[in-house]
């Protein structure tokens, strides 16, 4: 269930990011998935943690997909 929760977490994260490359963290999905996954977020020219970089989310929402996946993958593997 994680792993698809985390899969609907990225492409959120895809969407809110479609129009300006980053993910605002004033508004959601960016505050929660900040929290979530946490995600350190990328600073603005006045030095303000203010979004969400594209590339940093998805690579700390795939990590946990993948490390739920690791652990469910045998789990799911049928024995002959």
């Amino acid at each position: 269930a994680k792993a698809i929760e985390a899969f609907t977490d990225a492409g959120q994260a895809w969407g809110a990011a479609t129009n300006i490359g980053a993910i605002p963290i004033a508004a959601e999905p960016g505050a929660t998935l900040m929290k979530k996954y946490s995600i350190k977020p990328a600073v603005n020219a006045l030095g303000q943690e203010d979004r969400l970089l594209l590339d940093a989310a998805l690579t700390a929402i795939w990590t946990v997909a993948n490390k739920e996946l690791d652990v469910v993958a045998p789990l799911l593997k049928l024995n002959p």
